[in-house]
């Protein structure tokens, strides 16, 4: 009977361990579950910044946070990345180690990252998508994997 007892005692305390709700910390950064290294780049780091005048340049109502961005030279998340925060409503025309590489994009929450085939954000045949957070880990997903030569950022 004690061995019946205990078998119950230890599967009733498994039980309880398996459906007791896990603790999240919210305070840790999405982008470290991807392998970041916590090392924030300039934003020259990915190319030459351009001020366009855009209509979209802002207003005084305007969020006045900049936009991080994290990328990755492979789909997942993997090969080199690299995060930099980037002025809103800013062209960045990509530098050769990351010109036509990127393969995955996350933007932080409240930035739009607008992707362009071509330096100096200058729309193309292929089109111009806009990613916003969470990002996408394959950017085959959206048809631009390898393609991105420059991008705007803005406020989402």
């Amino acid at each position: 009977m004690k061995m019946f007892f205990r078998s119950v005692l230890v599967l009733a305390t498994s039980l309880t361990a398996l459906t007791s709700p896990v603790s999240v910390r919210e305070d840790i950064d999405w982008k470290y579950s991807v392998g970041w290294d916590g090392v924030v780049s300039p934003a020259s780091a990915f190319g030459a910044p351009t001020i366009t005048n855009d209509i979209n340049n802002g207003t005084a109502l305007e969020k006045r946070t900049v936009g991080g961005i994290f990328i990755c030279s492979d789909i997942n998340w993997g090969g080199t990345c690299g995060y930099a925060v980037q002025p809103i409503n800013t062209c960045i025309t990509l530098g050769s180690d990351w010109n036509n590489i990127i393969s995955s994009i996350g933007p932080d929450p409240g930035t739009a990252v607008t992707l362009y085939g071509n330096a100096g954000c200058h729309p193309d045949i292929f089109g111009t998508p806009t990613v916003v957070y969470p990002g996408y880990a394959n950017l085959n997903d959206i048809g631009f994997n390898d393609e991105a030569s420059s991008f705007f950022v803005a406020a989402s």
